[in-house]
């Protein structure tokens, strides 16, 4: 996958609700994230979101946090996230 430099990224993910900032103040809180407390799966590298968003549909009984460093491509992810109206599904950024 080739990533192109967003320059608006930065700026679009830095308020928004489904990402959280690991700064050291949420370890260990995880399940605060979500509305419903239930098991958490977490992937590493989301990509476009495809995958994740593919098991947060079909599994709404499941807290999903997926994790991705290229800002340039976790808006996708969040985009797709709210276009589906997941409520399982939060996105970790460094």
């Amino acid at each position: 996958m080739r990533v192109r430099y967003k320059p608006w990224a930065e700026d679009y993910l830095k308020n928004h609700p489904d990402l959280v900032d690991m700064d050291g103040a949420h370890a260990g809180k995880m399940s605060e994230w979500f509305e419903k407390e239930q098991p958490i799966y977490i992937e590493i590298g989301s990509g476009m979101g495809q995958f994740i968003t593919t098991l947060a549909a079909q599994y709404p009984e499941i807290n999903f946090v997926s994790m991705e460093r290229e800002k340039s491509v976790m808006y996708k992810v969040l985009d797709k996230t709210k276009e589906m109206g997941l409520k399982n599904l939060k996105m970790i950024c460094n």
